[in-house]
């Protein structure tokens, strides 16, 4: 007979299925690391704005004995990459309502956004970049509540880290703007 410890039973069950990585709790996390905001406008889009932040996590299996999970960490925490630093979110967006799977799934745009390193603008503008097409700098200044000048330096820095493309015809150009890779 082979005995087995901990680590080993677990790889075993990510092996066969049994176990995902997302629905495992991180033991360092717990509600006082919830971003409130993302928290609130994910809690309007499922319908449940008056259910309190802890039950709405708890039943869709994102809180698990008072602490996040994987999945939590990465959708809900204010700062992710202190707890996943090497995580990726890869957002696939679709065409359709319908489920499908393999070839009859509509894929219209691949991404995969970097969790480690990257500021709370970089993170903004990342997203605004992935949820709209694009990104400018106006819309980045107000949407991260940062000054022109900060929103656009740090979209040529992410341009110059190769995240993000640079669209325009000069530097004055008024209409230019920035995609993600």
């Amino acid at each position: 007979m082979v005995l087995l410890d901990r680590e080993q039973v677990r790889a075993l069950e990510y092996d066969k299925g049994q176990r995902w990585f997302e629905d495992e709790p991180e033991p360092r996390s717990g509600m006082d690391d919830v971003d409130h905001g993302v928290m609130d406008r994910y809690k309007r889009a499922i319908g449940a704005a008056d259910i309190p932040d802890e039950r709405v996590l708890r039943s869709r299996g994102f809180l698990v004995d008072g602490r996040l999970t994987n999945a939590g960490v990465l959708l809900f925490a204010r700062y992710p990459a202190a707890f996943l630093p090497s995580a990726r979110v890869r957002v696939i967006r679709v065409d359709g309502t319908e489920l499908h799977t393999g070839r009859g799934l509509s894929v219209v745009n691949r991404t995969e956004i970097p969790a480690e390193g990257l500021t709370p603008t970089e993170r903004k503008a990342l997203t605004l970049a992935v949820d709209n097409g694009k990104v400018t700098t106006k819309v980045l200044a107000e949407a991260a509540e940062v000054s022109a000048r900060t929103a656009s330096k740090t979209l040529k820095e992410l341009a110059g880290k190769g995240i993000l493309n640079w669209c325009g015809s000069g530097t004055r150009d008024p209409k230019q703007y920035y995609t993600y890779s």
